[in-house]
């Protein structure tokens, strides 16, 4: 699948089914303490394509049609725009892949969300406050994560954190 046509693609699913795929695949890369073996990841969707697909979700909110990724054809389709995610290359990159500047880019571009220092909840509350408290010309994340879940981000920052609490407890 074309990279530029993952929006496009994902209007035709309903945004429930989209975030309930993306919560079904990050169980299987999540562990109590952030970390998971590497070897549990093959052929598996990784944390940052899941989270690059939940965020095209985000932008692809003018749903035409209530498709769902809960049938063999329509997971596959879910694989296949994952597949696209990880297969794409920024051209930035693609063209420092010439110069010596290849590693600067790649280390702006995945760092944030590939570094294991990036596993600290603390840093994901931090990153995904920002995100959903964006407000600009053309989105208001608050009230489209109020309008889309009946609460707002920030309740369910608080829920969360008070899970991972509990879930830290032995």
């Amino acid at each position: 699948m074309d990279f530029k046509r993952i929006p496009v693609v994902l209007k035709r699913y309903d945004f429930k089914s989209k975030m309930a795929i993306c919560e079904v695949y990050s169980k299987n890369v999540m562990s109590n303490n952030g970390m998971v073996d590497a070897s549990e990841l093959i052929d598996k969707p990784l944390p940052w394509e899941l989270e690059a697909f939940a965020l095209f979700s985000v932008i692809s909110f003018k749903e035409y049609s209530n498709n769902k990724f809960e049938d063999k054809k329509n997971n596959k389709r879910f694989m296949d725009i994952i597949a696209s995610i990880r297969n794409y290359e920024l051209p930035k990159l693609k063209n420092a892949k010439k110069s010596n500047e290849y590693v600067n880019y790649f280390m702006i571009v995945t760092g944030l969300n590939q570094f294991s220092v990036q596993e600290s909840l603390y840093y994901k509350i931090y990153r995904y406050s920002y995100l959903f408290n964006f407000k600009n010309t053309n989105i208001d994340m608050k009230k489209r994560f109020l309008k889309k879940f009946g609460y707002s981000y920030e309740e369910f920052k608080e829920l969360g954190i008070i899970i991972n609490f509990f879930l830290r407890i032995k």
